[in-house]
């Protein structure tokens, strides 16, 4: 499982996944926790920006295999996408999910995705 990055097909920076990490996470079961850090999703670090990286996963691999980063802590040289100053970004994000996918969707992408992983694992 990878928490903390985005897909450098998107947005070429060396902290962002390649194809090949992606295909290694899901070879091995695991899921792809997008970064919503506005340099991270590339653009002008909108929530636009960001569900670009979460549909390319989604397209490629499958909605099973993206998940929203949850252990994120805002910090001056890393803001967040929408210049949210604090978590509320997350619940924001889902909102804005929730206007171009279904409601089973978005549920799996904030927390089920990520429970199913966890279930799995022990």
């Amino acid at each position: 499982m990878n928490t903390h990055a985005n897909a450098r097909a998107i947005v070429n920076l060396p902290h962002n996944l390649s194809d090949d990490q992606i295909q290694m996470i899901v070879d091995h079961d695991g899921l792809i926790c997008l970064l919503p850090i506005k340099d991270e999703v590339g653009g002008e670090g909108t929530f636009d920006d960001l569900y670009k990286h979460l549909d390319y996963i989604a397209s490629t691999w499958g909605v099973e295999r993206v998940a929203l980063c949850s252990d994120i802590f805002p910090l001056p040289e890393y803001p967040f996408v929408n210049d949210a100053q604090n978590m509320t970004v997350l619940k924001d994000f889902q909102n804005y999910l929730l206007s171009r996918l279904d409601a089973e969707t978005v549920q799996k992408i904030s927390h089920g995705n990520f429970y199913n992983v966890l279930r799995r694992s022990l």
